[in-house]
């Protein structure tokens, strides 16, 4: 990678709040959390100039169907839209996301 680069990792919010039920999948998503955090620090991106930062698509407000406004029913649409979100955002983070944070 060159200097200037960005890394935007894309996982589960699950690694923020652990489910016994998905172990590893909640231990995946921490290791993507952390990793991305801990190269994220101002001592490696001095160093390479690559900017690293997470996105949880759980966290943004439309990403469950009923929080979606307006309301939508039919779920192959709302999968659309759950796209159509995760792959603005991650555009926006390439393009204007700090360095080191959880989005």
């Amino acid at each position: 990678m060159k200097d200037g680069s960005v890394i935007v990792n894309h996982t589960s919010a699950l690694g923020l709040d652990p489910n016994s039920e998905m172990i590893a999948h909640g231990a995946a998503s921490a290791g993507f959390l952390v990793a991305s955090m801990a190269f994220g620090k101002s001592k490696y991106f001095k160093k390479t100039q690559i900017r690293m930062t997470t996105l949880c698509s759980e966290l943004m407000a439309s990403m469950s169907v009923g929080g979606t406004v307006p309301f939508i029913r039919d779920g192959h649409k709302a999968y659309k839209n759950i796209q159509i979100s995760v792959a603005k955002s991650a555009a926006y983070l390439v393009k204007h996301g700090p360095n080191n944070k959880l989005w």
